[in-house]
Order: structure tokens, then C-alpha cells, then sequence
């Protein structure tokens, strides 16, 4: 299927995106913040992102913006538990955004379509 980057500080939230997503077929690689998250992007170019917004090092803002400027054709999904912020996330350049708590069977829902 596809190589997904997951960029979230809490483990817990990672790995149950990542095992929702590997259960659909996904490579999946996992990120604690936005610094490794970009370099984890350069250097593997994963089909999609899916971002937390608040983190530490570089959060999921700068990190949006910068993935987008790199590869605007990677659609990236923004996770937080503020509205306000997941607008800002789309502006960004997040082609999707997640209002946490997260719905897993929604997020790969989501997935399958911006992959399709």
C-alpha cells in the first residue's frame, strides 16, 4: 500500500495509529516531534503524513509548512483537540485535519481516500 509518516510526542496516540494502519497494509514509521519527523521525511519521502499540532522541538504548524514547501503533492493530515488550530493547520497546507480524540476507523478512512 503505502509508506505513512506518523508525527505525534505521545507514544500511546502513535502506536495505535500505527497498528490501525499497518492492519490496513501500510508501511508505517513513527516520529516524536516535527525536527525528527522532517528529517525522517527527507529522507524517506512517505506517501502521506499525519501530524500532531502541539509538540516539542518543532511542533506540527512549522512542520506542516515545511513538508508542504518541500513536496506540495504529499497530502498531510493535522491532529489536534483545538479547532482553531487544525484551521490553521489547512492553511498550512494540511489537506485534511482530525479533531482529537482520534476515531481510528474515521483516520483510516480518511487515509484510504487521500491515497486513492
Amino acid at each position: 500500500m503505502a509508506m505513512i509518516l506518523v508525527i505525534d510526542d505521545n507514544p500511546v496516540v502513535s502506536e495505535l495509529i500505527a497498528s490501525t494502519l499497518t492492519d490496513a497494509g501500510h508501511d508505517v514509521f513513527l516520529a516524536a516531534d516535527g525536527e525528527a519527523g522532517l528529517k525522517h521525511f527527507i529522507g524517506s519521502a512517505p506517501g502521506l503524513v499525519i501530524t500532531d499540532i502541539f509538540m516539542p522541538e518543532k511542533d506540527g504548524l512549522h512542520t506542516i509548512r515545511e513538508i508542504h514547501r518541500l513536496s506540495p503533492q504529499t497530502p498531510i493530515i493535522a491532529m489536534s483537540a483545538s479547532d482553531a488550530y487544525l484551521e490553521a493547520a489547512r492553511v498550512f497546507g494540511a489537506a485534511h485535519s482530525i479533531l482529537k480524540p482520534v476515531q481510528l476507523k474515521d483516520l483510516a478512512s480518511k487515509v484510504a481516500q487521500l491515497l486513492a
